[in-house]
């Protein structure tokens, strides 16, 4: 009869006739189990698959079979952070954080105190993130020494603790506790100055607040007698300044070659008509120093750029020549002139000839060149017609 031992099937030995059906009946058996053997085997089914009871599907199979051990089910796996597991509940965050905010305030600081060259904050914040390292390595070894201190232990070191902070402000201000009270009694003035005192501080802050005051009077008055002078240096130089301003201006010819020009002297010619004046033309009078001829005399307008060429006026036989056709001896008056066709008013000729240039050239190749400004011809105007500027007396019109 067959029989299970050690999963292994055996057959009593029996009579001849019957070892030979056996034996091939054990070696099918045998061949069958081994095929059994090569299959893989069903994974098991938990309870969180289906309602039913936790079981796998190995114990669900009839009995007389091979039977699987209950398995336990896999613990769930924890979430992952770049670092490590992240806490899940409160009581693993909480350490969780304070060791995140030492690690990070020792780690800046070292960071912070290199930079900054500080060797000693250096040292120390490397110190305080080797040991928070060696906490943590060493947490549980940590942990399990401190439960098995003595209570008795722990109370004396805290007590320990609160005593040396109470007595540190005394250690720092090197005295003993309640010293005071058993200190010997010292006569101590009331607080306060006497009248005395009091007068003696008065009478000195008078004295220096009088003598700043005397100095104070002293430096206003000198700055007051300064400005007196100085307005009467003003005074002084605007009336000089409207004097000179009231005379025409001094004109110092300069260096002229043969001829010695005389522009300080009359420069226009006018006529008054009863009514307004008119300017009719304009002279250039000098003396030669050497015998000379003219090549060319003209004017140049510095406002209308006209061009305007010069006479020679030959007092001899009293008429106007082209300054190419006339003889100059050695001292000898010159008078170029330029008569305006026709005559301007005194308001058209600024326009024109407000400022112009004077030019003379010589038929030895030398020349003379001068700027009249405004305030130069200005100033002969107001010379030669002093009735002609600013408000005039005219008749009343009749209607």
């Amino acid at each position: 009869m067959p029989c299970a031992c050690r999963g292994r099937i055996q057959f009593h030995q029996g009579p001849a006739e019957y070892r030979a059906p056996h034996r091939r009946l054990h070696q099918y058996l045998k061949a069958l189990l081994a095929t059994a053997r090569m299959l893989p085997l069903p994974q098991p089914v938990y309870a969180s698959q289906f309602n039913g009871p936790r079981t796998s599907l190995t114990n669900a199979m009839p009995s007389g079979t091979i039977r699987r051990r209950q398995l336990p089910p896999p613990p769930e796996p924890p979430m992952h952070g770049p670092e490590g597991a992240l806490p899940r509940t409160w009581e693993e965050a909480i350490p969780y954080v304070v060791w995140v905010v030492l690690v990070l305030g020792f780690g800046l600081e070292l960071v912070a105190a290199f930079v900054r060259g500080e060797w000693v904050h250096f040292a120390v914040s490397l110190a305080g993130l080797v040991a928070l390292m060696a906490a943590a390595l060493h947490w549980k070894q940590a942990v399990s020494w401190a439960r098995g201190l003595s209570p008795n232990l722990v109370v004396g070191a805290l007590v320990a603790v609160l005593c040396t902070l109470a007595i540190s402000p005394y250690v720092e201000q090197q005295r003993w506790p309640f010293a005071w009270q058993f200190a010997a009694p010292t006569s101590r003035q009331p607080p306060g100055f006497t009248q005395q005192e009091v007068d003696a501080k008065i009478a000195a802050a008078l004295t220096s607040v009088n003598s700043q005051l005397a100095e104070m009077t002293q430096q206003i008055n000198s700055a007051l007698a300064e400005r007196d002078s100085l307005k009467h240096q003003r005074d002084a130089a605007l009336a000089d300044a409207k004097r000179l301003s009231a005379q025409p201006p001094s004109i110092q010819p300069p260096v002229s070659g043969p001829v010695s020009w005389n522009l300080g002297g009359q420069l226009m010619v006018g006529s008054y008509n009863g009514q307004s004046y008119a300017v009719n033309g304009l002279i250039f009078q000098g003396t030669s120093e050497v015998p000379l001829h003219f090549k060319e005399a003209y004017l140049i307008s510095g406002l209308t750029g006209h061009k305007a060429e010069l006479l020679a006026n030959v007092h001899k036989v009293g008429g106007y020549y082209p300054i190419t056709a006339v003889d100059v001896p050695a001292g000898a008056p010159v008078q170029l002139d330029y008569i305006f066709k026709p005559e301007l008013s005194v308001r058209d000729f600024f326009d024109q000839w407000g400022r112009f240039r004077f030019v003379v050239v010589y038929d030895d190749g030398s020349s003379f060149k001068y700027e009249f400004s405004e305030e130069e011809v200005r100033a002969q105007a107001q010379r030669q017609f002093p009735n002609a500027f600013g408000p005039q007396v005219t008749p009343k019109e009749q209607k």
